[in-house]
């Protein structure tokens, strides 16, 4: 249960982040919970072929699924900040008007 609002708040955390960026939120927020899961699932697998200790393979599961949800945010915040629509608008009257005087 826990584990689930973790995934839900990483996901809004993820699309506030893409909308910033001009990226598609819905998109974004896919990646991340994908990502969470495969993550967690290949790490408790990979850490079953050496470790048999159940707690240690979720804890690696944990791990990985960390890791990949960084990356997916360090690979988001490397994108450009979009511009507001509005601040583009402003400046292009504040330019006409310096004209006209």
């Amino acid at each position: 249960m826990l584990e689930i609002i973790l995934i839900i708040f990483l996901c809004r955390s993820m699309g506030t982040l893409a909308a910033q960026k001009g990226q598609p939120e819905g998109r974004w927020k896919l990646y991340t919970a994908l990502g969470w899961i495969g993550g967690e699932l290949g790490g408790i697998f990979i850490s079953m072929m050496f470790v048999e200790n159940l707690l240690i393979n979720i804890l690696c599961g944990y791990g990985l699924a960390t890791a990949i949800y960084l990356m997916l945010r360090q690979s988001l915040k490397s994108k450009p900040d979009v511009e507001p629509v509005q601040d583009w608008i402003n400046q292009i009257g504040a330019q006409d008007d310096t004209h006209n005087q």
